[in-house]
């Protein structure tokens, strides 16, 4: 193989993952088997009216991926067959383009009329330029990549100009947004996470003690800010506890500090060990005074209203952790809820020593974690602190792989590629299935239903939304929220982070 050189990729006839799926998508239109060129009203919205309809008409739609043709011809052979080269730039993003072909194939099964262009584009500008220069490139109807921020860039540029969709498939950065117009941004934003933590919170931590630690008190500190706020305003003013667990409290602190003493006699006189009587402590004990989330308990005066129950400020605690280290949680911490701490930052370092150290309080708090933002990128953490805290933090991919979709995926990509999908797999076909079934649906329109066009793929919900009032460019604002528990990954209910279950308590 040689550069410039054209590359068939067989694909097959066994694309038949989808067969289920396009019968779900004409189910959904019309509820009943959809006829090509029938029209279906939708909802009006603010975007326009979004007429449905499976369009007959031929589309173009370009995949510009990172496949460096031109390295092919140095893989040694020999040494392939004998192991796998996981870090040849050549096969680093090809399963993108497997996953992207099983798509289109699914597509043109239900009776989409496509022409699909494949590019081979990296971070290299010149070959970006080359690539330009084709004359059909003009004449899309979408653009799904480059893969890298300079090429990207090159690229939007390109599509601005002539007024073509492009959507970049794997960037957090949201900077693309502003730049350039008609850009579709697929992975969502940190800031989506912000907004979505605090729904957590009410609904399923709405009882907790709330620390938010972040690494110092300037790193991200409009975000920190924002997140402490959100917090603060969905929280109770006041929780309240019987007075007659204050009071148990109090005698067992009453007994620690008789132990205490005890023990300190014995070590400073041994001989008179024997001579100090050993007491247990009761209700009708002396109990002495002691903090409770940094507030003093008189349980001598709860006992007269055992029964009742006392109030107790719900302020939640931000610890600067460069300046304090994990001493305000030491002081604030409760024995009689679960504490919960939202760590923000994504260094790996300090993101390591923060559960290190919280993992060690166990043994006196019930500690629960939230992690943000952005902890996918920072790579493997400890998994038994992780479960040992309920480590819940959002993935903008999450796969269950015993669900029938992906393992009809899986075999379909296997009997195709005689391998098993990776992330990029199935990226690939999720990114791409969901991009053609909305040019499929709305044509042109495409870019404006999105926000009513929801789509499920293997790997996430594409949940899109203008980036502010009147744009024409759209984010993704699904996360997957995950959770380790009983050393299990699980996916949170989406109804934890819906904000009209918080209304409609």
């Amino acid at each position: 193989m040689i550069p410039g050189q054209v590359v068939r990729i067989p694909v097959g006839t066994q694309a038949h993952i989808l067969t289920k799926e396009g019968k779900k998508i004409n189910e959904e239109v019309s509820g009943k088997k959809a006829k090509t060129g029938e029209e279906v009203n939708m909802p009006a919205t603010a975007f326009g009216r979004c007429l449905s309809r499976l369009h007959n008409r031929t589309f173009k739609v370009a995949l510009m991926v990172p496949l460096y043709l031109e390295e092919t011809d140095s893989i040694n052979m020999t040494e392939f067959m004998i192991r796998q080269q996981k870090n040849f730039s050549p096969f680093r993003f090809v399963e993108f383009l497997e996953g992207a072909l099983i798509a289109s194939d699914s597509l043109k099964e239900q009776g989409m009329n496509l022409r699909f262009y494949v590019y081979d584009v990296d971070q290299t500008l010149t070959k970006t330029a080359k690539v330009l220069t084709r004359p059909e490139l003009k004449n899309m109807n979408l653009i799904i990549g480059p893969f890298y921020s300079r090429s990207f860039n090159q690229v939007a540029l390109f599509a601005n100009h002539f007024g073509i969709p492009i959507v970049n498939p794997l960037t957090f950065r949201n900077q693309i947004l502003n730049q350039y117009n008609n850009v579709v941004k697929v992975t969502p934003d940190q800031h989506e996470e912000l907004s979505q933590v605090s729904h957590l919170i009410q609904n399923d931590y709405a009882q907790d003690k709330v620390f938010v630690i972040s690494q110092t008190s300037y790193k991200d500190a409009a975000e920190v800010s924002a997140l402490r706020d959100s917090i603060q305003k969905i929280l109770p003013d006041s929780v309240y506890y019987p007075n007659f667990d204050l009071i148990n409290i109090g005698i067992a602190v009453t007994q620690r500090n008789k132990d205490e003493k005890r023990l300190a006699k014995e070590k400073e006189n041994p001989g008179i060990a024997e001579t100090i009587p050993v007491t247990k402590t009761t209700f009708n004990d002396t109990l002495d005074t002691y903090y409770l989330e940094n507030h003093p308990v008189n349980p001598e005066i709860l006992k007269d209203f055992q029964y009742d129950t006392s109030a107790f400020a719900n302020r939640m605690i931000y610890i600067n952790y460069a300046r304090d280290s994990l001493h305000p949680f030491d002081a604030n911490a409760s024995i009689l809820r679960n504490n919960l701490v939202v760590i923000f930052g994504n260094d790996k370092s300090f993101v390591m020593d923060a559960m290190n150290r919280l993992n060690v309080l166990r043994d006196t708090f019930n500690i629960k974690i939230i992690g943000l933002p952005l902890w996918e990128a920072i790579g493997t953490l400890n998994l038994h602190q992780m479960n040992n805290m309920e480590v819940t933090y959002p993935e903008s991919y999450f796969v269950n792989y015993s669900s029938s979709g992906y393992k009809e995926f899986s075999n379909t990509f296997y009997n195709r590629n005689a391998t098993s999908p990776s992330r990029y797999g199935v990226l690939g076909f999720d990114i791409t299935y969901y991009f053609l079934e909305s040019l499929f649906r709305y044509g042109n329109r495409f870019m404006l239903c999105l926000p009513t066009h929801k789509g499920t793929g293997l790997s996430t919900q594409y949940k899109f939304k203008p980036v502010k009032s009147g744009s024409n460019n759209f984010e993704n604002t699904y996360w997957n929220w995950l959770r380790i528990r009983n050393n299990h990954l699980i996916k949170l209910p989406d109804k934890l982070l819906d904000k009209q279950v918080i209304q409609e308590k």
